[in-house]
């Protein structure tokens, strides 16, 4: 996962490749686990990463989105040029309003360590405790 010094890092690159009006850029990153189960037994589990990074370019009222799950400085540069190109190709959108200015929001704690540190093996070894339990 991208700590939070990264991902500004990240962003930070790509907004000094921006050559337009403004970026809107969004980095979604999330991790899962799955279990499933199958004749009172764990029969696969697995863990997921994923990033996706949304780039909106928006230049004299002509806007376009890209999305890609670049993890580096080159590709978000890459990310934003595309958008950037679309946009330029784009109609003029006569509702466009600018984009809002940079705003502070509070720090929220949505990440539990503990459960994030329950691998697939953690979760079916407590998955299989608690199907012993009901039989």
């Amino acid at each position: 996962m991208l700590s939070e010094s990264q991902a500004k890092k990240l962003i930070g690159a790509a907004l000094k490749a921006r050559k337009g009006e403004a970026l809107l850029i969004n980095l979604d990153q999330r991790v899962a686990g799955n279990t499933r189960f199958a004749r009172n037994g764990a029969t696969t589990n697995g863990d997921v990463e994923t990033l996706r990074v949304s780039i909106t370019a928006t230049s004299g009222g002509r806007s376009a989105s890209v999305t890609g799950n670049a993890s580096d400085s080159a590709g978000l540069r890459a990310l934003v040029v595309e958008a950037e190109e679309l946009a330029a190709l784009s109609p003029v959108d006569p509702e466009s309003m600018p984009l809002l200015k940079q705003t502070a929001y509070a720090k929220v704690r949505s990440y539990d360590k503990t459960t994030a540190r329950l691998d697939a093996k953690a979760r079916v070894a407590m998955a299989d405790r608690k199907s012993t339990r009901l039989n």
